[in-house]
C-alpha cells in the first residue's frame, strides 16, 4: 500500500543512520492529468557492489510517491 504525498518533497534524509542518502526516480510515462508528474523517493545506503553489509544496519525506509504539478499560469510562481 502507498500514499500519494501532497506535501513538500523531503530534501534531506530523515534517517540519522550514518551514510544514508536520498534516492529518486522520476516517472517515464504520461499522466492523464495535464502538467502532472510523479516522483518516487526513498533513503538507502550507498552502493556496496552486492557484498553483504556488516551490522548494524539501518531500519527500512519509507518509499514515498509524490504527485507534482506545474503552477497555474499567471500564479507568479517561477
Amino acid at each position: 500500500m502507498f500514499k500519494i504525498m501532497t506535501t513538500k518533497i523531503v530534501l534531506i534524509t530523515l534517517s540519522d543512520f550514518p551514510g544514508m542518502k536520498i534516492q529518486r526516480a522520476r516517472d517515464m510515462g504520461h499522466s492523464k492529468e495535464e502538467a502532472v508528474r510523479y516522483l518516487l523517493q526513498w533513503e538507502t545506503l550507498g552502493p556496496n557492489r552486492d557484498r553483504p553489509r556488516k551490522p548494524p544496519l539501518p531500519e527500512p525506509s519509507m518509499l514515498r510517491l509524490y504527485k507534482l504539478s506545474a503552477p497555474a499560469k499567471g500564479s507568479g510562481i517561477f
